[in-house]
């Protein structure tokens, strides 16, 4: 029902002045509620074991595989606290209500509201991914206050567009900083942002993604003037994190799909399965999710022996003080734009050739695997396309040459000695 019932944008009420809300189905409500309540949001933050960015990768694969839809608010909600630790005037009441496992849509207050999430509006249309290139203007407000920068310009994207509150770039005479802005004011009022349109999108179309201006909205810096994508750069590690879990999740559920239905489905006088060919197929199925998930695994492994998380919640981006903790952070660096460049590249034809085994009712919407193939390309496409995923492993090398001696290591315990050089 859920992706079903598209969102509705309502810019104005019935008496002509501007509501700017985003209207979903009940079903969209509950899964998201389902979702914080599982701890999707906060386990990394909350559960204080090694294993936590394990667990949760485990978490996070399988609700994706069941809807993902609700995946874009979960990871940027979840990512924002290394965010909201930058920021002292925002930890106290935001960090709390973040972590919480509940769900609120209403809107209201951060302060009123018992639990939150989060948003992002960085995208702008003369830029793409190009964030340098950001035209949207920050001026400070000269009433000062808890939210002491206006913010003038156009967002092409604005993903999850009724949380609570985005991270959002503009320009100030510094340069490109980073922004967080509420959705609704500390005295009950809307902030000044207004919806333009919502994208009809390919994929799902449970979760709405909006074009926003931006008529003077109120905000605070976050970070250092100037240096707002380097700002951005811990939570984008997280995010692109959560797509490396996302994937073998999807990437299972095509499978069990196709397996289930070549194992009850009768052509050319027996079981699809027990043909050589099918056999084939699916074998090179199941070996390519393995390894999906492998990868995914290893990578949260290194997220947690690295203390990432712990290093984001203090608000620290530095490396750690011992050997061991500085070597897994910097596989994890180097590890995460290479693992997501793999698993998103594999996705789109992965759940092609899963349609394949159905044949036609594949691409019927009345099946799954529709849906899923629809939504198979945006994974490659946010949070940095190919290109910008291979510049990023040039440059996490570039920093840090020791991630390069941890994938060697990687490989070597993989057992192909022909990669020692």
């Amino acid at each position: 029902s859920a992706n079903r019932s598209v969102p509705v944008l309502q810019t104005h009420d019935r008496y002509g002045q501007r509501r700017d809300e985003v209207v979903f189905h009940p079903a969209y409500h509950a899964l998201m509620q389902a979702a914080c309540a599982a701890g999707l949001k906060d386990w990394c933050w909350t559960e204080p074991r090694a294993s936590a960015a394990l667990e949760r990768a485990v978490l996070f694969g399988l609700w994706n595989g069941l809807e993902q839809g609700t995946a874009c608010p979960i990871t940027m909600s979840s990512a924002a606290v290394a965010m909201m630790a930058l920021e002292p005037g925002l930890r106290a009441h935001w960090l709390p209500r973040l972590c919480a496992r509940a769900y609120v849509p209403d809107l209201a207050p951060a302060e009123r509201k018992p639990a939150l999430t989060i948003g992002m509006a960085l995208t702008e249309k003369q830029g793409g991914s190009d964030l340098r290139a950001v035209a949207t203007r920050a001026m400070a407000d000269a009433a000062g206050g808890a939210w002491p920068v206006r913010l003038i310009g156009h967002k092409w994207f604005c993903s999850a567009p009724m949380s609570d509150g985005f991270f959002s770039l503009a320009r100030e005479e510094a340069g490109v900083s980073c922004f967080f802005v509420p959705r609704m004011l500390d005295d009950g009022t809307r902030n000044a942002l207004r919806f333009v349109r919502l994208k009809d999108k390919c994929g799902n179309r449970s979760n709405a993604s909006a074009e926003l201006e931006f008529e003077g909205a109120a905000a605070r810096r976050i970070g250092l003037p100037g240096r707002g994508i380097a700002t951005l750069l811990g939570m984008a590690h997280l995010t692109r994190f959560d797509i490396v879990s996302a994937v073998p999740g999807m990437m299972r559920a095509a499978l069990d799909h196709a397996w289930h239905h070549v194992t009850h489905r009768h052509a050319f006088g027996a079981l699809l399965c027990d043909h050589d060919l099918m056999r084939n197929v699916i074998a090179d199925l199941a070996l390519d999710w393995e390894a999906a998930l492998l990868m995914a695994l290893v990578l949260a492994e290194a997220f947690g022996r690295g203390g990432v998380y712990a290093g984001l919640a203090a608000g620290r981006q530095t490396p750690g003080e011992t050997a061991s903790v500085r070597e897994a952070q910097a596989l994890a660096r180097v590890l995460t734009p290479i693992a997501k460049y793999w698993v998103c590249k594999r996705l789109p034809a992965y759940v092609a050739e899963c349609m394949e085994c159905l044949g036609g009712n594949g691409y019927v919407e009345d099946w799954p695997l529709a849906s899923l193939y629809r939504e198979a390309p945006l994974n490659g496409i946010w949070e940095g396309s190919a290109n910008v995923i291979c510049l990023d492993v040039l440059r996490s090398l570039q920093r840090d040459p020791q991630g390069l001696a941890g994938l060697r290591a990687l490989v070597l315990q993989a057992g192909d000695a022909r990669l020692t050089e």
